[in-house]
């Protein structure tokens, strides 16, 4: 005897009937699954010009770090990741840059004269062109300063083992079609 047949269980029967059966409720969560796969696979197939932790700005990719290392070990980390520390070639990647460390905080860029006291080097082996964004009083080579930072003031020498935060950059990744 079906327990539905009574008044006093007809609305217990009708709710009982919305409620999915165990097999239903696999298939849906199946069909959720499937559909999740599917999202993933086209997320991943999205085209994007710089990593996610990345900034675009004119045709490079720029990663700001959020903890600190030697410039040494700035260097390396940068080209762990493909790229190297931030060489400035334009008044305007300058200005990106300093609006971007606005927070008056110094990030370590490529610029060295470890090698020859005075000579500035990009770290691509390129000469420093201008020197107009040094702070004022620097490079003052104190204590043996032979690597460069950027902050919002400008640019300061500071020595290649102190710890700092650092940029790295990179040409856009190309997008396969």
């Amino acid at each position: 005897m079906s327990i539905c047949t009574t008044d006093r269980n007809k609305h217990l029967c009708s709710l009982g009937s919305e409620v999915p059966s165990s097999q239903e409720h696999d298939q849906k969560k199946q069909h959720i699954l499937q559909k999740l796969d599917q999202l993933k696979a086209e997320l991943d197939h999205l085209c994007r010009p710089c990593p996610w932790d990345w900034t675009l700005f004119q045709g490079n990719c720029y990663f700001f770090s959020t903890f600190q290392k030697n410039w040494m070990e700035s260097a390396a980390a940068c080209k762990d990741m493909g790229a190297q520390l931030v060489v400035i070639k334009s008044n305007e990647e300058q200005s990106f840059l300093q609006r971007t460390s606005k927070k008056k905080i110094d990030f370590w860029m490529g610029l060295s004269d470890a090698k020859e006291e005075g000579q500035w080097l990009w770290v691509d082996g390129s000469p420093l062109q201008w020197r107009k964004y040094w702070s004022a009083g620097e490079p003052n080579n104190h204590d043996n300063e032979d690597c460069a930072v950027i902050s919002n003031h400008g640019w300061n020498d500071f020595s290649c083992l102190a710890v700092s935060f650092w940029i790295c950059k990179k040409p856009v990744l190309p997008c396969s079609k």
